[in-house]
């Protein structure tokens, strides 16, 4: 299962490097978030798991990245997985920061916007794998369980008797009226 192959999976690598590359940027140069004694436990944490969930979550997104460039799917339910867990932590840490200061802080909505975009893109990587699941090249063409019977032709792609044969001159009244005459036969 997990070693199924899609091609579309290998245009989807920028799409996952993207955040990945930003997140790593913005974790060694828009500087840490600092411990602050005075705002508690819950503060400090928040401020620990965020700046980690930057630097490992940019560098599994470049991981993931690597892996579907293979054309791999696992890379698209990883990608999905991924981007719920990096979008959660950054709503939650948002939320956490908020209710510290009781102020609203450019950040603060900043990462709330960008984590709902994450978690977005997560819904979309996961309903990409979905549809790529059934449609890849190695996909199974038919369901085991279901009977093989093949689908009765519509009625409009019968050839009609009143109509002439290949080469045959056509009806002296005309197409429709041998038409007519056919449904009224």
């Amino acid at each position: 299962m997990f070693d199924r192959k899609h091609p579309y999976v290998k245009g989807h690598a920028t799409s996952v490097a993207f955040p990945g590359v930003i997140m790593l940027v913005y974790s060694q140069f828009g500087g840490r978030y600092a411990h602050m004694d005075e705002h508690g436990a819950l503060y400090n944490f928040s401020t620990d798991l965020f700046n980690y969930m930057l630097l490992i979550g940019g560098l599994v997104f470049l991981a993931i990245a690597a892996l579907c460039l293979s054309g791999r799917l696992v890379a698209m339910l990883s990608d999905a997985a991924v981007s719920f867990l990096c979008g959660g932590i950054m709503v939650a840490c948002s939320i956490i920061w908020m209710a510290t200061f009781k102020a609203v802080m450019l950040n603060s909505i900043m990462f709330v916007i960008i984590g709902f975009i994450l978690i977005r893109s997560g819904l979309g990587a996961l309903d990409m794998y979905r549809r790529l699941i059934v449609t890849a090249p190695d996909a199974p063409k038919t369901s085991p369980t279901a009977p093989q019977t093949p689908p009765e032709p519509h009625p409009a792609s019968k050839a009609s008797t009143a109509l002439p044969k290949d080469g045959e001159p056509p009806p002296p009244e005309g197409y429709l009226a041998a038409l007519s005459k056919e449904k009224d036969e």
